[in-house]
């Protein structure tokens, strides 16, 4: 337990490192920085706006109120924040690493490679302003729906946030290991990237079907719709176990795919 807790310090502050030199490095060119920021906000405003218009309008979309709606969509756009500013970026970046030969740099490091590949670079302009208006969506949602801010609340719903952002960086690291496998990777990755817009509205008003294979098989549902039906008082005990253990299970089940991927792997110049 000793060597899991210093393991685990250890990489934090590496991790704390790549945060400080990856805002170090997006501060030296602060107008692409700020442009970034600038088309993120109009991003983020025809989400606002698709948000008060659900709002106004009072219609109810798979039984859920506008009230649970605006809630819902917070936490849409707060979990996207953590996934485009954490991970985004660097899962992209992988296939370059293998094919260009950086990965021989990356290997040779006294630290985690899968970790290094999937945490080195962090974005500070994309997820900043989707992390503010996220934050206050929910707030707003929380307080109109009268929903007590008590611990069990607040700490069950930071819990699930926290096993969303888990499962989202499992399910999209999958389609870039690939790249070990076969040259091309777009359609599997492009396919994943169209399931993350299912999000856009709660998985209620998609087909029974659908939903099965959403929570189960590819559990992209999980990541959204669980933190707030735990607020909604719909979540059942086998789907709240079922968040829990579905991150720690895909958590596992990439690190064996990396293992197995990378055995694959011979240097650029092999």
């Amino acid at each position: 337990m000793g060597q899991l807790v210093a393991g685990i310090r250890y990489h934090m502050k590496i991790w704390a490192l790549f945060a400080k030199y990856s805002l170090m490095s997006q501060m030296e060119y602060r107008s692409n920085f700020l442009l970034t920021l600038a088309v993120e906000s109009c991003f983020l405003l025809s989400k606002l706006i698709y948000a008060a218009v659900v709002y106004k309008t009072g219609i109810q979309l798979g039984g859920l109120s506008p009230d649970a709606m605006f809630l819902y969509i917070g936490v849409f756009i707060l979990i996207t924040a953590f996934y485009t500013g954490l991970f985004m970026n660097n899962f992209y970046r992988l296939p370059d690493y293998v094919r260009e030969g950086t990965l021989d740099l990356l290997i040779t490091k006294p630290v985690s490679t899968l970790f290094m590949v999937s945490t080195r670079h962090v974005d500070f302009a994309i997820p900043v302003p989707n992390m503010i208006a996220g934050g206050i969506i929910i707030a707003i949602g929380w307080r109109r729906l009268s929903i007590p801010f008590d611990f069990v609340h607040v700490a069950g719903f930071a819990g699930l946030l926290l096993c969303g952002v888990f499962l989202a960086y499992s399910l999209y690291l999958f389609p870039q290991i690939l790249t070990f496998w076969t040259v091309r990777t777009s359609a599997v990755v492009e396919f994943a990237d169209k399931a993350w817009d299912f999000n856009t509205m709660p998985m209620a008003i998609y087909r029974r079907w659908m939903q099965r294979i959403g929570t189960s098989l590819f559990p992209i549902f999980l990541i959204f719709n669980v933190p707030a039906m735990f607020l909604w008082n719909q979540l059942t005990w086998k789907m709240a176990l079922w968040s829990i253990a579905a991150p720690l299970l895909f958590m596992g089940l990439v690190r064996i795919f990396w293992n197995v991927s990378i055995k694959r792997y011979s240097s650029a110049g092999g």
